[in-house]
């Protein structure tokens, strides 16, 4: 894949599927770049499943989460997440439930606001690489609006090899750049022959994308740190 120019320094975290550990490694990237010190924001374009506060809004339990991981540079809570939304649900089924369109220059527009803050900035996506957004839009229309490179959370769950092939097509077809694959392991997930066969099949078959092992609940992997202090080098 062709390397791009990329004027912002950032990063777009997608997943194989919800429930991956996006939120995991997007904290684990804050805590690592910002030790590293650079000034680190998070945005998350969409977020679905949003409990309701004492005050009356909607609060974003992945922003919470990864806002705690270091200082990281915070703004206005709806720069950091522009759309969200109560019901746990597909973002266009939850938009539409709203009557809240997600319009795509709204996010541009936060993003590079929140950009022009800090040094990186890390942007998660809701569920994986074609969740719809809208009737005619998905995740990934997200991804090439701003333009930056893509990290792949996986699982390895079974079905996680369809799932990564699948999802790093999708991103590579879309013409952006994917940066890594991080296979977010829980702990219930012992490294037997199944674990280590998965992980060298998907490093033969996306080599030169670097595969990083991430063990869910623990401190960052050398590996991941290494990805990190190549993305600020």
């Amino acid at each position: 894949m062709t390397q791009k120019h990329f004027p912002i320094r950032g990063i777009f975290i997608t997943g194989t599927d919800t429930g991956v550990g996006k939120t995991h490694v997007c904290r684990q990237l804050a805590f690592l770049l910002s030790s590293g010190g650079a000034r680190v924001t998070y945005m998350k374009p969409v977020q679905t499943g949003c409990p309701r506060t004492a005050a009356g809004s909607l609060a974003a339990p992945d922003f919470e989460y990864v806002k705690h991981a270091r200082s990281i540079v915070i703004s206005s809570y709806d720069l950091h997440v522009p759309y969200r939304f109560r019901p746990a649900c597909s973002p266009h089924l939850a938009a539409r439930l709203a009557r809240k369109p997600i319009d795509l220059r709204r996010i541009r527009t936060a993003f590079h606001t929140l950009s022009a803050l800090a040094d990186y900035t890390i942007v998660e996506g809701a569920g994986g690489v074609l969740a719809p957004i809208s009737e005619s839009r998905t995740m990934i229309d997200i991804m090439r609006l701003l333009d930056i490179p893509v990290v792949l959370v996986a699982s390895l769950r079974l079905g996680t090899l369809n799932h990564t092939l699948l999802s790093a097509f999708a991103v590579g077809a879309a013409d952006l750049m994917l940066a890594a694959i991080v296979v977010n392991s829980h702990r219930r997930f012992s490294r037997d022959t199944v674990y280590r066969e998965n992980i060298a099949f998907l490093r033969r078959r996306l080599s030169p994308i670097p595969v990083i092992e991430s063990r869910f609940g623990e401190n960052p992997s050398p590996s991941l740190k290494a990805f990190c202090h190549a993305l600020v080098a």
